[in-house]
């Protein structure tokens, strides 16, 4: 396997030829730097059948990449720290006819992280693409 950087994330396209509606939201998949575009009227699946990890991905951004993920053909692992988020993002995951796997994890723990991992591969057998987004704030007076 190359070493291929991904970057996933919505556009809003407007006055789209092909499309009778006046703008169109498309996922946007940038693979070693080139722009492709994917969406259910395409049919372009330019990561069919990699796995991809999200951490972070039970609600906002994270969920959207891994959407994204999805739509382009990647089984998704669903990682967030909140376990009652994970369902409704696998079920997204689920829906657009890839595999899902909703795992919770607190990533600043190294035996979570460890297990997920491990589950992953067991589910899968490999991991093509990891997208960290989870973050945490420190609030101090």
């Amino acid at each position: 396997r190359t070493n291929d950087s991904y970057e996933c994330g919505r556009r809003r396209l407007s006055g789209v030829a092909g499309y009778t509606r006046s703008s169109v939201e498309v996922d946007a998949l940038s693979v070693n730097g080139r722009t492709r575009m994917t969406d259910e009227a395409s049919g372009a699946k330019p990561l069919l059948d990699r796995v991809a990890i999200v951490t972070g991905s039970g609600q906002g951004i994270g969920r959207g990449v891994a959407i994204s993920l999805a739509r382009a053909g990647a089984h998704v692992v669903i990682a967030d720290q909140a376990a009652q988020r994970i369902a409704s993002v696998t079920a997204a995951v689920e829906d657009l006819g890839v595999q899902a796997l909703g795992i919770p994890t607190d990533v600043s723990r190294a035996d979570e992280v460890r297990r997920m991992v491990q589950r992953t591969i067991e589910r899968f057998g490999r991991i093509d693409i990891l997208v960290n987004k989870c973050a945490r704030t420190v609030s101090k007076p």
